[in-house]
């Protein structure tokens, strides 16, 4: 039963946020930094979307350029702090997972927000050869950051930060700009899952 192609597709078509998830995780681990506040980052825009179009009356484009305005805030006191200052990257993370987190909690006052128009649910959800627009998405994405970080100077380059910091240091290589812009790269493809799984779902529960 479960070789079946249905059952494949349910599996490719409900994994997809994970794939956005894990190019955040991987943008980050490539340069050899930690970011543990990949998933609170998620719900907080996942939960601004909706919170701000139902519970405070903001138009769609509006609330979503919210969401990744606040994620990329987020990634920034990353960034600032664990490249900037040097504060342990896991230390830091964390501390901005709480702060995305409660973040949440305070724009959706602490409960599940639902409601959004049926209509943007097809910017998730609507199928192209079966699946929906989400694996599609995700296989772009991933195809994008494998010829990104194998093919390209740049690729290479956040590899070489990543495998040995004082060496690609030596070699010419901004270290500290690789390291936070990878931060900021990771935020927005957090907003951008949360966002998606926001329409998919027409709201979210922090």
């Amino acid at each position: 039963l479960f070789a079946q192609a249905s059952v494949a597709k349910a599996v490719f078509g409900a994994q997809q946020p994970l794939v956005f998830l894990g190019l955040a995780l991987v943008i980050t681990l490539s340069v050899g930094e930690f970011d543990l506040s990949f998933a609170g980052i998620f719900g907080f825009a996942a939960t601004v979307v909706p919170a701000m179009v139902l519970l405070h009356g903001w138009p769609v484009v509006a609330a979503v350029a919210a969401a990744f305005l606040g994620a990329l805030v987020l990634g920034l006191i990353n960034a600032v702090l664990g490249v900037v200052v040097g504060i342990n990257s896991v230390i830091v993370t964390l501390g901005v997972t709480s702060v995305a987190t409660g973040s949440a909690y305070f724009l959706s006052d602490s409960t599940a927000v639902s409601g959004l128009d049926p209509a943007l649910s097809q910017i998730a959800l609507g199928q192209f050869l079966g699946l929906p627009y989400l694996f599609w998405y995700g296989l772009a994405l991933v195809l994008v950051a494998a010829y990104v970080m194998s093919f390209t100077p740049l690729g290479r380059a956040m590899v070489f930060v990543g495998s040995n910091r004082e060496v690609a240091r030596l070699a010419g290589i901004d270290v500290q700009l690789f390291s936070f812009l990878a931060y900021l790269v990771s935020a927005l493809l957090c907003a951008l899952a949360g966002t998606l799984v926001a329409f998919a779902l027409g709201g979210f529960d922090p």
